[in-house]
């Protein structure tokens, strides 16, 4: 466990320095090690002997510990619903982008180019909804402007949580959520938006 904190820091710190993205998420690892430790502080007295003169002031220290994440957790109570409140969220655009992916019109327009979405987030997951290789599902903001597929079929967002959350994302060029010359609408599925573009 110590091994995976200090390899955990040390890489969110290295890809700090080296001017790449850090998300809260990258920290992972090096969080499941402080639990295992945090586990331990609370539960470790049982480790020494019975009679042991640490026990008892380790198992107090442990159950004081205890009552004030107790206490933090009853101030956080309003938090959990807006965790609530976000992981609907995020299953509702997965369910609108499994509902699109399956709709005829999109299944039947996927010879036309490549699926492109605004940006990185939701790439893997149509990559896996369609078991689809990297050529076939792209980021439009991975590439220039003028360089980005001109035909295929254009996956955009709509509604401003949407837009603010997964459109946005990370400073992500905006005119990447911006239908191209040529694109025409398609079909539409919640808070996602098909356009194709096929000569």
């Amino acid at each position: 466990p110590l091994a995976l904190l200090v390899a955990g820091v040390v890489t969110f710190v290295g890809a700090g320095l080296a001017g790449l993205s850090i998300l809260p998420r990258y920290l992972t690892v090096p969080v499941v090690a402080l639990c295992l430790f945090a586990g331990y502080a609370v539960a470790g007295f049982t480790t020494l002997p019975e009679g042991h003169p640490w026990r008892a002031r380790w198992r107090n220290g442990a159950l004081g510990a205890v009552v004030v994440g107790a206490i933090f957790l009853l101030v956080q109570i309003p938090s959990f619903g807006r965790l609530g409140d976000e992981l609907t969220f995020v299953q509702g655009i997965n369910r609108d982008l499994e509902a699109l992916l399956a709709a005829p019109a999109v299944v039947q327009a996927g010879g036309c180019g490549p699926l492109s979405l605004p940006n990185y987030r939701l790439v893997p997951d149509a990559r896996w909804l369609l078991d689809a290789p990297a050529r076939d599902v792209v980021a439009r903001s991975a590439f220039p402007r003028g360089e980005r597929p001109a035909r295929g079929v254009a996956v955009f967002y709509v509604g401003e949580q949407p837009l603010e959350r997964y459109g946005f994302a990370d400073g992500a060029d905006r005119l990447a959520n911006v239908p191209g010359p040529g694109f025409t609408p398609l079909e539409r599925a919640g808070a996602l938006r098909a356009y194709v573009s096929c000569p």
